[in-house]
């Protein structure tokens, strides 16, 4: 099925803006890539920055509702961790330019994210609290607040990938062995996190 302008135009400007950030990208690169005129991408979008916030919706609504569906789920804190990781990874895995573009561009548009939580009507350092105060009254974990073990988690699955040039020219590692190693660490991460708030 042929993809609609507007189609077009999102798929350009996510892949654009996600190797070059707000800043590094240009209208005209972004019309190339979509195949149309810079006068047809601005008939769609008025302005970068208007596209921008698009994209980063985009990006956010297509995880945020996972990791919302992870804890407000039934299962205890810990089965929580590992999903958590699990699907994180993978996330990550599948769409390895997402982790720089957050870390870049989080903190210039910060109205978007409060829009999206907004939207999804989920207190979710409230749903963190709530699971964590359950394993705490069960003696299953020490005390710790929500926001620290967030922080942790999101950290811990995000810089990974940040990193990744990095570790690979350090540790001469192959993209094959990375690959293998993240695999691995969906499941060390989150015992990792587990052994450090078990009683």
């Amino acid at each position: 099925m042929e993809q609609s302008p507007e189609e077009k135009i999102l798929a350009a400007a996510k892949k654009v803006f996600l190797e070059k950030g707000l800043d590094g990208a240009r209208m005209q690169e972004i019309a190339d890539e979509a195949g149309m005129s810079k006068a047809s991408l601005h008939y769609y979008y008025r302005s970068k920055q208007h596209l921008f916030d698009g994209i980063y919706m985009q990006v956010f609504s297509d995880v945020l509702p996972r990791i919302f569906g992870i804890f407000m789920s039934d299962l205890p804190l810990c089965e929580i961790i590992r999903n958590f990781f699990e699907m994180h990874i993978e996330f990550l895995k599948q769409n390895p330019s997402i982790s720089m573009f957050v870390m870049k561009e989080i903190n210039r548009v910060p109205h978007l994210l409060e829009k999206i939580l907004a939207e999804k009507d989920v207190d979710m350092l409230g749903a963190v609290n709530a699971k964590v105060q359950e394993a705490v009254d069960r003696g299953e974990v020490r005390p710790i607040r929500g926001e620290e073990l967030m922080l942790n988690m999101v950290s811990l699955s995000i810089f990974q990938f940040a990193g990744a040039p990095i570790f690979k020219t350090i540790g001469g590692i192959s993209d094959e062995d990375f690959d293998k190693l993240i695999e691995e660490r969906k499941k060390t991460l989150a015992e990792f996190v587990i052994s450090a708030i078990k009683r």
